[in-house]
């Protein structure tokens, strides 16, 4: 009778710890699953397409008379155009930056959603420049905003700029978006709101935008004038209609600037392709605007 009590109790003893050692084996992979996902090799994207002869001129123009406060910017991403890229930037210039918004159109209609954005790690001609994952993360959590990182291998309208970004605000993280074309006015004043949650007075948001598409010099040049007009007076009603390559692009970055109260535009440049190479006569031309709206006072 004692035999068959310790025989039981036994056998007992070896099912616990055969219990404990499968708990202990399933948590254990547990583990390993969670720290191969939080310490997987993150994503990174290219913006070292130009050989770093190419920003030579951009060295020479540091300013040392940079506007002491800028929040927002209106660049070009067409390469044609570098010189107004880089006096733009040579002017904006600031080691205060931690974070930078850019925001350009989707060219390729490219991803799932129709506002994308990445946490990939850029390598530029200078260095990496890492995303502002919790702001990032913060725009992405209803929805509005989807992380898809393929379509931005191919994104001119972000990695054009990514060096200037880089040079220019040597302590800064990133924040890329680019909306596709029928992006409309709802969303795109829904995702300026959002960002006015994310920044302060350490961000700039950047346009990344050109403007009059496949006309002649003068045509552009008219048209340009219509958005220049549109851009100083925060005309809403107006910019679905501009000649300009992403009007959700151009919305949002207006409506972010008028929440943010900083709504005195300052030109600096306009010209288009055609004017640049002293060809007035050419059929089809890209025009640029470039600007900044200083930082509202406190």
């Amino acid at each position: 009778m004692w035999s068959g009590v310790v025989s039981g109790g036994k056998r007992r003893r070896q099912y616990y710890f055969l219990f404990l050692g499968l708990i202990l084996v399933l948590g254990l992979g547990f583990l390993l699953f969670v720290l191969s996902i939080n310490f997987q090799k993150r994503p990174e994207h290219l913006a070292n397409y130009q050989k770093d002869e190419f920003y030579q001129n951009f060295f020479s123009r540091k300013n040392p008379q940079a506007e002491a406060c800028i929040g927002g910017l209106i660049v070009p991403h067409h390469l044609f155009a570098a010189s107004l890229i880089e006096k733009a930037f040579a002017l904006t210039q600031s080691k205060r930056v931690k974070q930078v918004i850019v925001i350009g159109p989707n060219h390729g209609e490219q991803g799932h959603g129709l506002i994308i954005t990445s946490l990939a790690t850029w390598k530029t001609n200078f260095g990496f420049l890492k995303p502002a994952q919790n702001s990032i993360r913060q725009l992405t959590k209803d929805g509005l905003v989807l992380v898809e990182e393929a379509p931005f291998q191919t994104e001119h309208s972000i990695y054009n700029l990514l060096p200037y970004i880089k040079l220019s605000f040597p302590n800064a993280k990133v924040v890329p978006l680019i909306l596709k074309a029928r992006t409309n006015q709802k969303m795109a004043e829904y995702l300026a709101q959002r960002l006015l949650e994310i920044s302060d007075q350490e961000t700039i948001v950047i346009a990344s935008l050109d403007f009059s598409h496949f006309q002649t010099p003068l045509v552009a040049a008219q048209h340009d004038q219509k958005s220049i007009k549109v851009i100083s007076g925060f005309q809403f009603e107006e910019i679905y209609s501009l000649d300009v390559d992403s009007p959700p692009t151009l919305y949002a970055f207006l409506k972010y600037l008028q929440l943010k109260k900083e709504t005195q535009f300052n030109l600096l440049e306009n010209t288009n392709s055609g004017f640049l190479v002293h060809r007035p006569e050419i059929k089809e031309t890209t025009s640029y605007i470039t600007g900044y709206f200083r930082c509202a006072k406190n």
